[in-house]
């Protein structure tokens, strides 16, 4: 019995040993990325945002290439579920989630819900509990916010798209639209509907998001460590306060 110890721990190294070299080998991740401006972008020119950025960043530490995915977000969650995509940004932490995903620690961003009524009623929502028996649109898969997803006297729907959203809001269908405070400017502003439309008086601050790599992966599994090993030393370091106060950078006028 003792001499099967030894063999059982060499045979458990070189299968790491082994693992590690098979996903060098495949020297990449794949990055499942929604049209989430200004954190994420895609456009026709390429990839731009925060969380681009981190990507990066991170691989280049790490000596890994990425695959970027295009994918609304509610896709992106059923890929990483499904281990076709590694690596999913801008992750707000809930229970159900951990079923499929690794959260990185420590956490990368800071944000404010905001909640969006036609134009004139600001007021009409100044506290939370302004919104009971409301309907709140929200990003489908979102979880933003456990208070309004949980509570029983709020009506919640959901979809993919933002517009849809805005348009359901200025037609009444809608009470509000919630998203996080940057992001759904930004969507309001691309909407067409930005004179119909204004922030309520009511924001709220919610829990950092996070870098998360799918469970499913066979290579995320193996860089997990080391992904996790660089974010520590980037927040002690005092790096990560670039991406912890980002702001989208304004454009040149001219």
């Amino acid at each position: 019995m003792t001499r099967m110890i030894p063999i059982i721990l060499c045979l458990s190294l070189h299968w790491i040993a082994q693992s590690l070299q098979a996903a060098q080998a495949e020297n990449y991740l794949v990055y499942g990325i929604p049209n989430y401006p200004p954190f994420s972008v895609y456009e026709e020119q390429g990839f731009s945002g925060r969380d681009v950025e981190l990507v990066l960043h991170l691989a280049d530490k790490l000596n890994l290439q990425i695959r970027f995915s295009p994918c609304e977000w509610i896709r992106c969650l059923e890929l990483a579920r499904a281990g076709r995509v590694d690596i999913l940004t801008s992750v707000s932490h809930a229970q159900e989630r951990e079923a499929f995903l690794h959260f990185i620690q420590p956490a990368y961003s800071r944000s404010n819900i905001a909640f969006w009524v036609r134009s004139g009623e600001a007021e009409r929502i100044r506290t939370f509990a302004d919104l009971d028996n409301k309907i709140v649109g929200k990003e489908k898969g979102a979880r933003l916010f456990a208070q309004v997803d949980n509570a029983l006297n709020i009506q919640r729907y959901e979809s993919a798209q933002f517009n849809i959203l805005f348009k359901m809001l200025v037609s009444g269908r809608l009470d509000t639209v919630m998203g996080g405070d940057q992001a759904i400017a930004i969507a309001v502003e691309r909407s067409g509907y930005a004179e119909l439309l204004e922030p309520a008086v009511y924001k709220v601050q919610v829990p950092s998001a996070f870098l998360a790599m799918a469970r499913q992966s066979a290579k995320a599994t193996v860089f997990l460590i080391p992904f996790q090993d660089e974010m520590q030393r980037m927040y002690n370091s005092g790096e990560l306060n670039y991406y912890l106060d980002w702001q989208e950078p304004k454009k040149d006028d001219n």
